[in-house]
């Protein structure tokens, strides 16, 4: 039996995403009525480097906690590591390749809108999940 943090559960994870397509819309609107549509979409891209790279640290976490077989304290620190460290590439990459696509990128709202993005994904470990909660 493997033991799970609770940051990589379900309920955490969607809240995350939730909360991030939420930023993402308003910054999307507040860029749309300040600079126009490729401001609304730069801010859009913004929110989606973030969103698409917590999908995939919780595909690779999960992956490596799904293989760990023994519990201590440790057991779940290698895989949440290297799941941030491709997480970091994800982002990496995909600011790449909006930076060398996207012509008519507005800076500034691809930049709020990702900045406001990672904020949520640090509020995930304040999420409680019903185990914690009725544990408590």
């Amino acid at each position: 039996m493997s033991a799970r943090p609770p940051a990589l559960s379900s309920a955490p994870i969607r809240a995350v995403l939730k909360w991030q397509a939420m930023l993402t819309a308003v910054c999307a609107l507040v860029a749309y009525f300040w600079v126009g549509e490729h401001g609304a979409l730069s801010a859009i891209l913004g929110g989606v480097v973030n969103a698409s790279a917590v999908v995939v640290y919780w595909f690779v976490a999960n992956l490596g906690l799904s293989k760990s077989r023994e519990v201590g304290a440790g057991t779940g620190l290698w895989p949440l590591l290297r799941a941030e460290i491709v997480k970091i590439v994800c982002v990496v990459v995909q600011i790449v390749i909006v930076f060398k696509t996207y012509a008519q990128l507005h800076h500034p709202a691809f930049l709020v809108a990702f900045l406001v993005t990672l904020l949520a994904w640090r509020a995930s470990f304040f999420v409680r999940t019903d185990s914690e909660a009725v544990s408590k």
